[in-house]
């Protein structure tokens, strides 16, 4: 519409609006090729946008996505300058996401877009590749120094764990989900992450605290949970809940 305002004869409006998509999936492809033809930098942000929206085994909040989108291959921690703004993220997908007021996730813009990316699976969108991606970053994110130091002794330091790593809670509930998509390309990886104790021990602290820091039993849940989990122990837990 702000181009057509910018026409100054009905020649130029009818040129302009014969050259208009036909039918959505035309106007998502259209999209679709403004995305790809960014600078690298901005496509990058996009594509990896659209693939954690597109494969997330549940909606993610806008700070949730910004972390996701910050991993990187040997990550030893989460840099706030490495965050990708809100505006960047939402700008470089060329009006396919949005931010929804209503819970502060961030989602396709219609359900017919949605369709169009899991029915064309443009490059770094299809379902293997995206889940392995994903799957990787995952373990990426709950392989760095600090879950690396162990558990938290104490609930304020478990609070203030999550609240630094955003996508924690994410990382370690649906790895498995991930993984179960694309288990030849992950499961190696997996095997020497589980290999680790002390991280292994800070994801099953993760996998078993499952109530909120305020509550009253918080303190109980976290002295009662179970403790010195073997790689065993959590591939059974994610196998429990249906995932390997």
């Amino acid at each position: 519409m702000d181009e057509i305002n910018e026409l100054i004869t009905v020649r130029g409006i009818r040129r302009h609006l014969s050259a208009l998509p036909a039918t959505a999936q035309e106007a998502y492809q259209n999209t679709y090729n403004r995305i790809i033809n960014q600078r690298p930098g901005i496509k990058g942000v996009a594509l990896r946008t659209l693939r954690w929206v597109q494969h997330a085994q549940r909606p993610l909040s806008m700070v949730e996505l910004q972390h996701a989108l910050a991993i990187h291959d040997g990550m030893e921690d989460v840099d706030p300058e490495d965050l990708p703004s809100p505006k960047v993220i939402l700008s470089s997908c060329q009006g396919l996401m949005v931010l929804c007021k209503a819970d502060g996730t961030v989602d396709v813009v219609h359900s017919t877009a949605r369709d169009f990316l899991r029915t064309h699976q443009p490059g770094g969108l299809d379902v293997v590749g995206g889940h392995h991606a994903i799957a990787r970053a995952c373990l990426t994110y709950l392989s760095v120094t600090e879950l690396a130091e162990g558990p938290c002794a104490t609930v304020e330091e478990l609070a203030q764990r999550h609240s630094k790593l955003s996508l924690l809670d994410y990382s370690a509930h649906f790895l498995g989900d991930h993984i179960f998509e694309c288990e030849q390309q992950s499961l190696d990886r997996l095997s020497r992450f589980l290999e680790q104790d002390k991280l292994r021990q800070s994801v099953w602290q993760i996998l078993n605290f499952t109530v909120g820091f305020g509550s009253p039993i918080a303190r109980q849940m976290l002295q009662s949970s179970p403790s010195q989990a073997s790689a065993l122990h959590c591939a059974a837990f994610c196998h429990g809940a249906g995932r390997f």
